[in-house]
């Protein structure tokens, strides 16, 4: 029997049988349309449980029922949102005999996949095929297969999210742009860069335009990998064919950029986001600072920081204060980003960076302050500074992370395991063991975990400040936190050891 809309609401009947609610005794039909009309009743008034007890107790008594009231049972499952009394409701009521209709079956799988139950979403596309037939008027069709595969994207399960776009086009039935822009995004979300942009090539094949969606996350996947000639190939691709990019392109390709080190070309895509009137948020500008970072350049990196911080308080003049003089409300720390750094001026592809930098803070209107956005625009984070911090670093100015911290908290961001690791590092560069060992109690009293690799960092600020006892203590220090040294910190101790005249 096909998978039909059936009478009504209800789904298709297979085999024979009455009407209503029968096992062994005849039911009128309106006893059927009283129980149909409690069981909405409950699920109208958010009562699904309720809905679905009383057809549980109906069928405990041994009685069927019509199409009808399983139908009002699967929807008010269905309003439920949990994905197990769909599957269950589904079951009673094939087990009576009827099939729900391609609508039901559709928006279970959809739910199954809302819940990460792929398993049971392809089990329920299976279902609806096996009760599917030839010529009916509708079946199993290219919505029931893209929940599925969106069922799978959601699930990790990349690979049988493609092989259900195949046996779509094997079965006759074209998959539309919802089902490629899925599938697109299953590759991408596992990190499958060219199954994603394959999937774009086979559907400018099929006659479909790729929308703004599939390109996205084809570049994002892209950038995952650091592959940004082919993320900037894909953008020039969709602006071609007249796709508008939005903010998440752009995001994808400057996090290319970033992966692969290319910071002129983020600060040339970050400038082109200002020209086309769109607004970064923290994360498209982390994908710059992550470039920025990478590269190693401290200026401009400081200088992006410097606009997505928030604005310093200023201090009122005491009396006698010359005029122009209008004093911090703080006292200077070891490093701030705004006392001692502007924008950079170098040029990069014809982008001046300081352009793409100070663009941000004229946007909407120069701010004063400190910050470029005032109290509305995206903020540093943990990952900004983590991006500084590696841009200090790279940048052989390692002597500025250290402050950083104090800035952070300053900024109300609280420093993460990242953060203290690479202030760590830094002073390990400049043989600063004491600063280093001491930001590790730090950590502990902060409720930051440490890790190996902030214990390998100490390690080493130890080894270059000349203090080989205290980075054997350290090996201690670690057994007894429960972390397991590598071959790195073995070799750095050892290597100390070694360096120490006899």
């Amino acid at each position: 029997m096909g998978v039909g809309r059936g009478k009504g609401e209800g789904g298709g009947r297979t085999g024979r049988g009455g009407r209503g609610i029968s096992g062994g005794r005849s039911s009128s039909s309106r006893e059927s349309r009283a129980l149909v009309d409690r069981v909405k009743a409950s699920a109208a008034s958010g009562s699904w449980e309720e809905a679905l007890a009383h057809v549980a107790e109906v069928r405990s008594s041994g009685l069927k029922l019509d199409g009808r009231v399983h139908t009002a049972a699967i929807r008010a499952a269905l309003d439920g949102g949990k994905a197990r009394p769909v599957l269950a409701t589904i079951a009673a009521m094939r087990a009576d005999g009827f099939v729900p209709n391609i609508s039901l079956y559709n928006k279970a799988i959809s739910l199954c996949g809302r819940q990460g139950a792929w398993e049971d979403a392809v089990f329920l596309l299976r279902d609806a095929q096996r009760v599917s037939s030839p010529g009916q008027r509708r079946g199993v069709d290219v919505v029931t297969f893209s929940a599925a595969v969106a069922a799978c994207r959601d699930g990790g399960e990349w690979r049988q999210a493609l092989a259900l776009m195949e046996e779509m086009q094997a079965a006759g039935i074209k998959p539309d742009q919802i089902a490629y822009g899925t599938a697109v995004s299953a590759c991408a979300m596992a990190g499958q860069w060219e199954k994603a942009v394959a999937l774009l090539a086979d559907m400018r094949r099929s006659k479909l335009r790729p929308d703004v969606v599939a390109y996205s996350s084809a570049i994002k996947a892209c950038g995952a990998e650091g592959r940004w000639e082919e993320a900037l190939g894909l953008l020039k691709e969709m602006q071609e064919n007249g796709v508008r990019p939005n903010l998440i392109t752009y995001t994808g390709a400057m996090e290319a950029c970033g992966r692969a080190g290319r910071w002129n070309n983020a600060l040339g895509l970050l400038a082109e986001v200002r020209d086309r009137g769109l607004r970064p948020d923290t994360f498209t500008l982390n994908a710059v600072m992550d470039a920025l970072g990478r590269s190693g350049e401290t200026e401009k990196a400081l200088a992006l920081l410097d606009t997505m911080r928030p604005p310093r308080p200023r201090a009122r003049p005491s009396p006698g204060t010359p005029p122009g003089f209008l004093p911090s409300s703080d006292p200077p720390s070891s490093y701030d980003s705004r006392r001692v750094h502007s924008a950079a001026t170098l040029p990069t592809d014809g982008v001046e960076a300081n352009d793409s930098i100070d663009g941000l803070k004229n946007g909407g209107g120069r701010l004063s302050g400190g910050g470029g956005w005032g109290g509305g625009g995206p903020r540093a984070d943990v990952f900004t500074w983590s991006a500084a911090m590696t841009a200090c670093i790279e940048g052989d100015q390692w002597q500025k992370v250290a402050g950083m911290l104090e800035e952070m908290r300053g900024d109300g961001v609280p420093p993460n395991a990242i953060n203290y690791n690479l202030a760590i590092r830094a002073l390990g560069k400049g043989g600063d063991w004491e600063r280093a060992t001491g930001l590790l109690e730090e950590m502990k009293e902060a409720g930051v975990a440490t890790d190996e690799r902030a214990f390998n960092a100490a390690i080493e600020a130890c080894g270059r400040g000349g203090c080989w006892e205290r980075a054997v203590r350290l090996v201690d220090d670690m057994h007894t936190e429960g972390l397991v040294p590598d071959s790195l910190t073995y070799r750095r101790v050892t290597e100390q050891i070694v360096a120490q005249p006899r």
